[in-house]
């Protein structure tokens, strides 16, 4: 890497009840800032939202909210959440209290991380992944960031071009997506 990263810590939970398929936070010091980044991949699935919930607390705990300087520093956490934002309920269209929206719901209440996608694109639906569930597409991943970077962040979207389309593979015998059932997210920042 151009920027030396630092491993702070893998974050898995307990023992009994685990972080699926783990977090992680790691520090990367780029032209004298000190950028805190955690990765995330909750628990994917129907009807698992108290389990997704359930590791996002134990990531927020571990990360920002383990940090007294969290509201001046610089933080993003990244990944496929697994879940949707009420931000975008003008789109899926769920009635308010729908357990889908639980997992974005608690980091808005509990942190000071700025949804950014949504922030760049108002009341625009950004699709980042193909069909799910009852949904004709969904935004199951997100780039959070504190109102610190957020100064810095250039631009945001995700990527549309013929790479990133989704596209499912059915002469493999996993039927798997090419290059992935997700699109990517470019986040651009002026350090």
């Amino acid at each position: 890497s151009k920027y030396p990263i630092r491993n702070v810590k893998r974050i898995a939970g307990p023992k009994e009840k685990p972080v699926m398929h783990g977090a992680a936070w790691s520090t990367v010091e780029v032209k004298g800032h000190k950028l805190n980044l955690v990765t995330v991949h909750t628990v994917p699935h129907r009807g698992n939202h108290a389990y997704r919930n359930h590791e996002m607390k134990i990531i927020l705990d571990e990360t920002i909210k383990s940090d007294p300087n969290a509201e001046d520093a610089l933080w993003l956490m990244a990944g496929d959440f697994n879940s949707v934002s009420r931000v975008d309920n003008f789109f899926y269209r769920f009635k308010d209290d729908d357990p889908y929206f639980s997992t974005h719901d608690m980091i808005a209440k509990e942190t000071k991380y700025i949804d950014i996608l949504s922030r760049r694109h108002p009341g625009v639906f950004l699709s980042t992944a193909g069909s799910w569930d009852r949904l004709n597409g969904a935004r199951l991943d997100y780039v959070y960031v504190t109102p610190a970077l957020e100064k810095l962040v250039k631009a945001a979207d995700v990527s549309k071009d013929d790479y990133s389309r989704i596209c499912r593979e059915f002469r493999l015998p996993t039927q798997a997506y090419r290059p992935s059932d997700h699109r990517p997210l470019i986040v651009d920042f002026n350090f």
